[in-house]
């Protein structure tokens, strides 16, 4: 990663990288305070994509910081640098995806007590698998109520028709899943760039950095990010939302790799429940997948909507 240059580097952003243990994992975190000149406002913690990599954040990081933002990331379970204790690079499955992310919320709590800042400040963004997690969070997540705002961009609810699986291999994913060898074994994701970004700078970037062993994932990594976003539009899921928490989504009308119609169909659902509060979708005209990457004026759009939503709530 090293050797290839960066679309975007901070001007003046310092970053803190840690490696924080939980249970059998090693995860690398990675925290930039806030810059000023604007008072300092909250933190955001980030929760990735499928596969993605923090220097793809750097300029939305650079934005939220230079805008009053703490941020923190960290590489989930299977992902960037974060390993098992004993040097692999394990893989995640779903009860250890919501563990996980309790553990960085208390985490991220306590530093922020300890550093004097206001511990109702700390903020929630995911994007794609990272965005369906952040939602199903807002539903079932243990520290759900301790999060002051939840953000998703272009998240997994459904796949997009363009790169849904067909159903008899989705079963056959599903019944491998419940072999012993199911965690370890891999399957391709076939995800086209042209999908992802329309910016000629990060479709570069994002071209020479992947690989065909990148976009592999476990068989219960695909099942668990498949039916957790499906799971957002069920009746159980949508009744147990917090009615006040604030949440925005920002999804690009033309993500051929997350439908936009789903987030559509989850706001929808949420807005038609009784005293519902604080509940929006923001489409992007023109954005594809990786709206804060995309070219202008998707990007800033993006952004700009997502610095609008934790400022009205911070």
């Amino acid at each position: 990663m090293s050797e290839i240059e960066k679309p975007f580097k901070s001007k003046n952003g310092k970053q803190i990288a840690k490696t924080v243990e939980f249970e059998d994992t090693l995860f690398q975190t990675y925290t930039w305070p806030a810059v000023g000149p604007v008072p300092y406002k909250g933190r955001i913690l980030i929760v990735h994509g499928y596969r993605d990599f923090y220097p793809t954040w750097e300029r939305f990081i650079d934005y939220m910081i230079n805008n009053g933002y703490d941020v923190f990331y960290f590489d989930q379970r299977g992902e960037g640098k974060t390993v098992l204790k004993d040097g692999t690079k394990g893989t995640a499955f779903d009860e250890f995806v919501y563990k996980s992310l309790t553990f960085f919320i208390d985490y991220n709590l306590k530093e922020m007590e300890s550093e004097g800042k206001d511990t109702t400040k700390l903020n929630l963004f995911g994007f794609s698998m990272g965005g369906g997690i952040v939602l199903n969070y807002l539903s079932h997540g243990e520290l759900k109520d301790k999060v002051n705002a939840y953000g998703a961009g272009g998240p997994l609810i459904l796949l997009h028709p363009d790169t849904l699986p067909a159903k008899p291999l989705e079963w056959i994913v599903r019944a491998v899943c419940c072999l012993p060898f199911g965690k370890t074994l891999k399957v391709k994701t076939a995800l086209k760039m042209e999908y992802i970004t329309g910016d000629p700078v990060y479709h570069e970037y994002l071209t020479n950095m992947s690989n065909t062993e990148d976009l592999s994932g476990t068989f219960v990594e695909t099942r668990d990010f498949i039916l957790r976003g499906r799971d957002l539009l069920t009746d159980a899921s949508i009744s147990t939302v917090s009615k006040t928490k604030p949440l925005l989504i920002v999804h690009g009308d033309d993500d051929h790799i997350n439908d936009c119609k789903a987030s559509e169909l989850y706001i929808e659902k949420l807005n038609k429940i009784e005293g519902m509060k604080n509940k929006e979708l923001v489409k992007v005209e023109n954005g594809r997948h990786c709206i804060l990457i995309d070219s202008e004026p998707v990007a800033t759009i993006s952004k700009t909507a997502v610095l609008k939503f934790f400022d009205k709530y911070n």
